[in-house]
């Protein structure tokens, strides 16, 4: 039967860390785990003191069941008919193509069923077909089909069959139960209790006595409205019973923090539920009951290929770190972070943390009410750039300077440009020098007038990371933004459209843009929270250095680009002279702007270009002597002109108030 599961490896160091970071004083404490899959637990907590509390009933499917929780399901219901375990053969061996999941023999030991699993019901008619298959080459006379919850029934020669909800007895498929002497069963483990939890009411008794709890991986994601969810909102805190939309993990989350036993609380949650803003009063509930006390970004591709979500493992509950108020953060690299984690210095560091003390290779941070869940929205580097960015000048929040807003939802199919409208797309903002022929078309119909993009406009990559921004210049008014696209349009005098795409631009503004785009699939920069990034109000001389800058960058590019067509221009020629010719000319280009630049770069070209002029000037008529002598004349003469320069500029530096304690009179030094 095929199943989608983890890596062993990384299955077993996954659930290794939920139980570490619940109990980091040591696993010798009892602990709840809620699962649909209690089955993938036994193996790697068998000397635990844990209750394993099964939600499948409850939760809905999951991709993490393994044939071990179907067929316990399964063995239970037909135990309930009245079948003993003599009749039970698991490991049957049969001379097969293909061996049976298990087989039902009869009190002649001879096959009577085989009975074949399957992970969901749509593949039970295959199931069943492929039992049929081994039941004739068995001599079987029955054949069945089940994923736990339902069963198909067939004898082995029939392409007719019947669905059924529970298990034929004894009786109906003509076997007399000779009652056998009852053996002692031995458990897996005796400190292993397994709990079947098919009801909200269910769960919340299990939960009477549970101090520390795990909501593992198994529990479905995503699923909103429910039937459960109905079912679980008379047990929610008082604002969640009327809420609109409520998904199954978040309401089991709710539920399990609502009880009074429950002082600690550990969940793999999608990267959304930290992230996102319509999940803020979820994480106010849950940090309000229990408090957060950790936060682990797991690595990308966790669950691949099963499911490419990023996940998120949240620790709440009263763990020393938190008489501190501090919240340990830190984000996992790749999977082999968790192949065998506790031997790791990355977990270890953690726990540290969780217990007050020092931490290595994560950090702590101070989480308010309203803030994300997130590594990037607490990372120090973060914090660090803001308050860089304060000390270089008078600040103000790009919401009070500017207006934000999203571009125009559009058809994608493209048009011809005569019956389309050009249209900006997040991914054109990656050119350096965009124009309207670079344009996409498409027809849009009633295109608001505020969609239409200005001259002085900024427009930002609304998905992903590392978000590009341009300014938009004349050639490009008109044009329509894309909702792929944040459009910011200066709104205050103060605002410099200059000033703020070239800090959007900047190493500093990506760091601090990059603590926005924490999306749970794709990266998304959040409009309320771009509109808090701290924007320098910079002085107009410096915008306009800004604005030389900028200009001499884009000549040097412009050179640069006309060697590039040349270069690649160079085999259109239709003679050996024509393409000497050519490549004389590449080589003549190339090599002048390579020497000018290096020669800009040389202390002789700035002393003779940059310097002020009494020591520019003294300076280059060095170059016209030829005589030793008269060289070394000139060289005295020019650095005494340096030392007058210099002591000039320190006898001006001078306060008026401090010249008469020095005994300075400068009408008497520059007489």
């Amino acid at each position: 039967m095929r199943i989608s599961q983890l890596q062993k490896e990384v299955h077993e160091g996954l659930i290794t860390l939920l139980v570490n970071v619940t109990l980091p004083e040591g696993r010798d404490k009892p602990y709840a785990v809620i699962t649909t899959s209690p089955s993938q637990w036994l193996r790697y907590c068998a000397s635990d003191e844990v209750t394993l509390l099964d939600v499948s009933e409850m939760a809905g499917p999951s991709l993490w069941h393994t044939e071990g929780d179907i067929l316990d399901r399964v063995l239970a219901k037909i135990q309930a008919a009245g079948w003993t375990k003599e009749y039970l053969d698991l490991q049957y061996q049969a001379r097969t193509p293909v061996r049976p999941d298990f087989v039902l023999v009869g009190n002649n030991r001879k096959p009577l069923a085989v009975i074949e699993l399957k992970v969901s019901k749509g593949y039970l008619v295959d199931g069943l077909r492929q039992a049929q298959r081994i039941a004739q080459a068995l001599n079987a006379p029955y054949a069945f089909a089940s994923n736990g919850d339902q069963f198909l029934f067939s004898d082995s020669r029939s392409e007719a069959y019947r669905e059924l909800n529970t298990f034929p007895s004894p009786e109906i498929l003509g076997v007399n139960v000779i009652k056998q002497r009852e053996v002692a069963e031995q458990s897996t483990s005796s400190n292993i209790a397994i709990v079947h939890c098919g009801t909200p009411q269910a769960l919340v008794e299990a939960l009477n006595d549970a101090r520390a709890v795990i909501i593992d991986h198994t529990l479905p994601w995503g699923v909103v409205e429910s039937r459960i969810t109905a079912q679980i909102r008379q047990f929610l805190p008082e604002p969640f019973r009327t809420t609109r939309r409520l998904d199954t993990l978040t309401a089991i989350m709710l539920l399990v923090a609502s009880q009074i036993s429950v002082k600690r609380l550990t969940a793999i949650v999608p990267r959304m539920v930290a992230a996102y803003s319509r999940y803020e009063r979820v994480r106010e509930c849950l940090s309000s009951r229990l408090g957060l006390a950790g936060v682990i970004e797991m690595p990308r591709g966790t669950f691949a290929p099963a499911a490419t979500i990023p996940a998120t493992i949240v620790v709440l509950g009263d763990y020393p770190c938190r008489t501190h108020k501090k919240v340990a953060f830190i984000s996992l690299s790749g999977r082999g972070d968790l192949v065998q984690p506790e031997t790791q210095d990355w977990l270890r560091g953690f726990k540290n943390g969780l217990q007050g003390q020092p931490i290595k290779l994560g950090f702590f941070a101070t989480v308010t009410r309203n803030q994300p869940w997130v590594v990037s929205a607490h990372h120090p580097e973060v914090l660090a750039a803001e308050e860089r960015v304060k000390n270089i000048a008078e600040t103000a929040s790009l919401g009070e300077l500017c207006d934000i807003f999203v571009g125009v939802r559009h058809p994608r199919e493209e048009v011809q440009r005569k019956s389309g409208v050009p249209v900006i797309r997040g991914r054109d903002l990656s050119s350096d020098a965009l124009s309207k022929e670079q344009l996409t078309y498409y027809k849009i119909k009633d295109v608001p007038s505020t969609a239409k993009v200005q001259s002085g406009d900024i427009l930002l990559q609304r998905i992903g990371r590392n978000p590009r921004c341009i300014l938009v210049t004349e050639d490009l008014e008109g044009a329509i933004a894309s909702d792929t696209v944040l459009v910011i349009r200066p709104k205050d005098e103060r605002a410099n459209p200059v000033v703020i795409s070239e800090f959007l631009r900047s190493i500093t503004g990506q760091t601090l843009i990059s603590k926005l785009t924490h999306g749970g699939i794709v990266p998304t920069v959040p409009i309320q929270v771009l509109k808090t990034i701290p924007i320098p109000l910079l002085p107009e001389e410096i915008v306009r250095d800004l604005d030389v800058l900028q200009q001499i960058e884009q000549d040097l590019r412009t050179k640069a680009d006309r060697m590039a067509s040349m270069r690649l221009n160079l085999f259109n020629v239709e003679s050996v002279l024509e393409f000497k010719d050519r490549l004389r000319d590449i080589r003549h280009v190339a090599r002048a702007v390579a020497a000018s630049i290096q020669q800009a770069e040389t202390l002789d070209f700035q002393i003779r270009n940059f310097y002020p002029f009494p020591l520019a000037y003294t300076y280059r008529t060095l170059n016209a002597l030829t005589s030793p002598q008269e060289l070394y004349k000139e060289q005295l003469r020019v650095a005494e002109n340096v030392l007058a320069f210099l002591g000039s500029l320190t006898l001006a530096m001078i306060a008026p108030e401090d010249r008469k304690s020095c005994g300075l009179d400068l009408r008497n030094l520059w007489r």
